[in-house]
């Protein structure tokens, strides 16, 4: 057999058409089963381009530096943190040193606040002095799902690893 006839065969063999086959599996029953769902609040960074540039009350804190209660009070509100932020600073939910007056706030949203020093196991803001003593507080939103948080630091859902001081919690009012 010289080359040509080897690589002619070679080539037939490769690209020559084979019979297709069908198979037939065998029916089965399909289930879908739908995403669980760890969160139904929306995620914001406070650090955002859109908002972190915003300054809190008369002072000259940032949201992107100091604005993690009122963006974590923004996801669990459901509104984006500029617009929380603008409506904030319009009706003077703020103290002169940029601390968020909650009843003023709560009010504001339409719902009804309270603290706690033990877990409600709901949907909440936690505080945390998790960087004390070079920043004295920080807020996120307890997920009441097993140990989960959504973190305005870096806008991520995650395992809570901060030692919880203390809970915020904003109901609506029905």
């Amino acid at each position: 057999m010289n080359v040509l006839n080897f690589l002619k065969s070679l080539l037939d063999f490769f690209f020559k058409k084979q019979p297709e086959k069908i198979v037939e599996l065998p029916k089965q029953e399909v289930k879908i089963i739908p995403p669980k769902i760890i969160s139904a609040i929306p995620i914001y960074k406070q650090s955002n381009p859109k908002w972190g540039h915003l300054t809190i009350g008369k002072t000259k804190m940032t949201m992107a530096k100091d604005g993690c209660y009122i963006t974590s009070l923004a996801m669990i509100d459901g509104r984006l943190p500029s617009i929380i932020l603008e409506l904030f600073n319009q009706k003077n939910a703020f103290n002169s040193e940029g601390m968020l007056l909650n009843d003023v706030a709560a009010k504001l949203l339409g719902r009804k606040y309270s603290y706690s020093k033990t877990n409600p196991n709901k949907v909440c803001i936690c505080e945390t002095n998790h960087f004390a003593p070079s920043y004295p507080q920080h807020f996120f939103v307890w997920l009441n799902d097993k140990n989960s948080i959504t973190d305005p630091l870096d806008g991520k859902i995650k395992n809570n690893f901060y030692k919880i001081v203390s809970y915020r919690i904003f109901d609506k009012i029905a």
